[in-house]
């Protein structure tokens, strides 16, 4: 049995081949198979996970924060206003952020404790999606300041802001290579929605799908090599794997005849790759549809096992640095809650207990 399974952290193995995952019922609990197995230990680690909610009785949304043990929840962000899209900085000291307490959509950056929020952009337009740089220096941003989204980036004071795209359709969605040498990103230019990627000046753009689906989401396997995404058809959507400097060895990393999957993240070790999936109903999948799953699988798309149901909205989920925990958004009872699920799928532990409504896009702290 180990050999046809990767360990991971306390050597636990997987057990439970693609098929029979897909044929179980749903349960938030591991399948028998590997219940004789020693589980994963709480996490201990200082590791915040920061989200997004609307506290009971409050009108907007606001930024929080909360141990991985549930403990110490703060909430950051306190205007008349929703903010949204938390991203921790990569040395985990602050945290950027949407805010629309200026009417308009505005990249803002705090200190990780909410101190010292300061407004990096300003423009008539929105501001979305914003990207930390590795090494911390810069923020990569869409925008429509110029008529049309376009990917630009700027320093972390909101100093230097610089266009780095210019198409007569909509760039979106920008992702930095691991080692900060270039941002690939969602483009329309040329009909449908294909994945680019360029140098992080905006040189040397280099078009890597030319398929007749919508390529969205491009995400970076760890060492850089490899980009994944989300290909959407009319009623489908599938993930795709791909060398990320050619587009080269295009693959279907996960598809079925009989489900949606979408939101793909690599675990931090590369080992795993955590996605979404659901029964089609187009492409359009409402935010309390019941049907949203959470799985894990190795790299390479084999071996996937079920970890949760009832998975609130579409956000990527979230690893934890040692890669045995994910951050997700779950429905319980009548309230979506924040959780880490363990990788083996033994445990699920509750972070928040009937905060308010809206409550998602959790994501772990570096």
């Amino acid at each position: 049995m180990s050999k046809q399974f990767v360990s991971l952290g306390m050597n636990l193995v997987f057990a439970l081949l693609l098929s029979a995952c897909v044929s179980s019922p749903i349960v938030p609990t591991v399948t028998p198979t590997v219940a004789s197995r020693p589980p994963i230990p709480p996490p201990t680690y200082n590791k915040r996970i920061a989200f997004v909610a609307q506290a009971e009785k409050e009108k907007y949304k606001g930024v929080f924060v909360v141990n991985p043990d549930g403990t110490n929840l703060l909430r950051l962000t306190e205007d008349k206003a929703n903010d949204t899209t938390p991203i921790w900085s990569p040395d985990s000291n602050k945290i950027a952020f949407v805010s629309q307490r200026d009417r308009t959509a505005e990249i803002y950056v705090m200190n990780a404790d909410g101190s010292n929020q300061k407004r990096l952009t300003n423009s008539p337009k929105g501001n979305y999606a914003p990207a930390w740089s590795p090494n911390g220096q810069q923020i990569a941003f869409e925008s429509n300041r110029d008529g049309n989204f376009e990917i630009y980036a700027m320093n972390v004071d909101g100093s230097n802001q610089k266009r780095l795209t210019n198409s007569p359709k909509g760039d979106h969605y920008p992702a930095w290579s691991p080692d900060g040498k270039k941002i690939a990103f969602t483009s329309y230019r040329d009909g449908n929605a294909d994945i680019y990627v360029m140098n992080a000046d905006g040189t040397n753009l280099v078009r890597l799908t030319k398929q007749p689906t919508n390529d969205h989401y491009p995400v970076w396997s760890p060492d850089g090599e490899r980009i994944m995404f989300t290909a959407y058809t009319e009623a489908k959507r599938e993930v795709y794997v791909m060398q990320s400097d050619n587009g080269a060895g295009l693959t279907r990393l996960l598809g079925s005849d009989t489900k949606n999957n979408f939101s793909p993240v690599w675990s931090s070790d590369g080992h795993f790759i955590a996605y979404l999936s659901a029964v089609p109903q187009g492409i359009s999948i409402t935010a309390r549809d019941p049907k949203i799953e959470l799985y894990v699988a190795h790299s390479d798309g084999t071996g996937a096992i079920l970890l949760a149901d009832q998975v609130i909205g579409e956000a990527t989920p979230s690893w934890s640095t040692d890669s045995n925990w994910l951050a997700v958004a779950l429905k319980r009872a009548t309230l979506p809650e924040i959780f880490l699920v363990s990788i083996d799928g033994r445990q699920q532990i509750a972070l928040t207990n009937r905060l308010g409504k809206n409550t998602s896009v959790p994501v772990f702290q570096p």
